[in-house]
């Protein structure tokens, strides 16, 4: 996704939360280092990107 910087500048915090969600079931809290105990976040899907492009098409249209 491209940054447009004159959208981001009318995006809400709700409208970024709301896109966080809608990853946050590709996260993996499991380490993937033992010492550093960070998580991971699993690649997308075909239907995810299709989703994401919706989304942002979708958030495009509401913020202009």
């Amino acid at each position: 996704m491209k940054l447009r910087l004159d959208l981001a500048k009318a995006l809400r915090p709700e409208d970024v939360l709301e896109l966080a969600a809608a990853n946050s079931h590709r996260y993996s809290a499991k380490p993937v280092f033992s010492k550093t105990g960070i998580g991971q976040l699993s690649p997308t899907s075909t239907a995810d990107s299709a989703k994401e492009s919706a989304l942002s098409t979708a958030l495009i249209w509401k913020v202009s």
